[in-house]
């Protein structure tokens, strides 16, 4: 039954039995569903499962301090991934609870630091973080641009056939740099 499984810490089987047992009008089943998923998602926030533990919280938003604790959890979250350096997990963490503690300046720092991470081979998430650093003001993003944007090549040479006095080779030259969607006039 629901209580033993409760007791025995198995709280997603325990908040089924009690949502069944709710719809079939147990007074306080939805109640004791709501309690069994609070303490699997303080369980998950123990074992610092902070992604689940905010979205366990998220499901019952509105019961006792659910809602504060799902922030709470997103925001360790964001400071897991940013030590692991997922700057794009953390920026997606701290994304969804602006305005809490400082979580939009640790957005920016992740975004940031994601930046300088990829900056000698940038990706789509790079050119949208450096336009919001650039709105937001950030400090360092101006220089962080002019290098990322800096046109740079490099050239390789290959010899490719050699006949008597005379040497062929094949000229490969590579260039990266500019905005997403720049181009340049290579003569």
């Amino acid at each position: 039954d629901a209580e033993s499984l409760a007791s025995s810490k198995e709280y997603e089987k325990a908040a089924s039995i009690y949502d069944v047992l709710g719809e079939y009008g147990l007074k306080d089943g939805k109640e004791k569903a709501q309690e069994m998923r609070y303490s699997l998602a303080e369980e998950k926030y123990g074992a610092e499962d902070y992604a689940k533990a905010a979205d366990i919280f998220q499901m019952i938003s509105g019961y006792r301090d659910a809602d504060e604790r799902c922030r709470q959890s997103m925001y360790k979250e964001g400071l897991k991934q940013e030590e692991k350096k997922d700057y794009v997990k953390a920026v997606k963490a701290y994304e969804q609870i602006p305005g809490y503690s400082d979580a939009d300046d640790r957005k920016l720092l992740a975004m940031y630091s994601y930046c300088v991470e990829k900056k000698d081979d940038p990706t789509d998430d790079v050119y949208t973080y450096l336009d919001e650093l650039t709105a937001a003001g950030y400090s360092g993003t101006e220089a962080l641009k002019a290098d990322i944007y800096a046109w740079k090549g490099d050239l390789t040479w290959h010899p490719a056939y050699s006949m008597g006095n005379m040497q062929g080779a094949n000229i490969e030259l590579t260039l990266r740099g500019g905005r997403k969607d720049a181009s340049t006039h290579v003569t």
